[in-house]
């Protein structure tokens, strides 16, 4: 009978971290032959759509390319006179500073200022308000950016002022002629 050989033995060989190891150290080497760049070849373009993911919406971050005193009074000052007569403040004025905006109305019985703390729009923010006949004043945060107000503009200013008045306080109301005149041409529409 022939002789069997015993199986060979695996060679030891060296633990992936000293092979990756090895070849992290071992120095790279230009080609000693130069190579023709004709006689590469050119991958081929592949569609980056396909392999890049869409890019997820984004809230609109609030545009503060000028100084913070500019936006109040260009932007927000006339944004929120507009809203605030159209909800009942007939004499309202507006003024506005470096980091502030003042409005009172009623012959000069309610006022508010937001003050814009941190000095742009998406800091922290105060909104101090009182009513002439009455002692003190009210003050609190206002759209704290750590409740997820951030981003902001004058649009979401001016509409969280309108509600914090015309509902949280109910210092405006609209005239009852004008919610009158409107029930009266809905109730005459035949249906």
């Amino acid at each position: 009978m022939p002789e069997e050989t015993p199986p060979e033995m695996p060679q030891e060989t060296a633990p992936a971290a000293e092979t990756v190891k090895a070849a992290v150290e071992k120095p790279i080497q230009a080609p000693e032959t130069p190579v023709d760049p004709s006689e590469t070849p050119v991958p081929s373009p592949t569609p980056t759509a396909a392999v890049e993911p869409a890019p997820a919406r984004a809230k609109p971050a609030a545009v503060e390319a000028k100084p913070l005193a500019d936006y109040l009074k260009e932007d927000l000052q006339p944004l929120l006179l507009k809203r605030l007569q159209a909800e009942g403040a007939a004499d309202l004025e507006i003024t506005t500073g470096e980091a502030e905006l003042t409005a009172t109305w009623d012959a000069g019985d309610k006022t508010f200022t937001l003050y814009f703390d941190e000095g742009s729009l998406d800091g922290r923010k105060t909104i101090a308000s009182s009513r002439a006949k009455s002692r003190g004043k009210n003050v609190q945060m206002f759209m704290p950016p750590e409740r997820g107000f951030k981003g902001v503009d004058a649009k979401t200013i001016t509409a969280m002022i309108v509600m914090q008045f015309t509902t949280t306080l109910s210092w405006i109301k609209k005239p009852l002629a004008k919610v009158g005149a409107k029930a009266g041409a809905k109730a005459g529409k035949p249906k």
